[in-house]
């Protein structure tokens, strides 16, 4: 198994599209089906703000990947945040370290490009908080949702 940050292609975004799938159905998503913005992926890789995480297992199959961001926080100008976008693994790698090789290298990349704090989430169906507090995060705020349109 391998662990790196590829770049956000066509390709990848093809390899990709069954975990998205995956995701969207395993956590039952408040937003509705899956609707990626390309274009805006497409400039944020270009722009160097966004970062993709890729595992693959030894025959080069897609097994978890997390996006993720990294920018200035609007409250604190020197502040350069890396922030989770999405980040999941297929079901039949999550008995192993494959997530955790993941967030490791999405901390290494991160903060290669200079960001001082990370933020991560996960959804209320999967109750991770203890697995990313043995990862040295820690609870900080809880997000709330209600949908007001159509």
């Amino acid at each position: 198994m391998r662990v790196e940050r590829e770049e956000w292609t066509p390709e990848l975004y093809v390899e990709l599209l069954s975990l998205f799938e995956d995701h969207i159905e395993e956590t039952a998503s408040t937003l509705g089906p899956l609707d990626v913005h390309l274009e805006l992926y497409f400039l944020m890789e270009e722009q160097g703000t966004l970062h993709t995480i890729v595992a693959r297992d030894d025959e080069g199959k897609v097994i978890g990947y997390m996006t993720c961001t990294i920018s200035v926080h609007p409250h604190h100008q020197t502040v350069l945040l890396g922030t989770q976008d999405a980040f999941f693994v297929h079901k039949d790698y999550r008995k192993g370290s494959v997530g955790t090789k993941i967030i490791k290298k999405a901390e290494k990349v991160l903060i290669e490009r200079g960001a001082q704090h990370l933020t991560m989430f996960y959804s209320e169906s999967k109750d991770l908080k203890k697995y990313y507090e043995r990862l040295g995060y820690k609870p900080i705020e809880h997000t709330v949702y209600k949908k007001v349109g159509d």
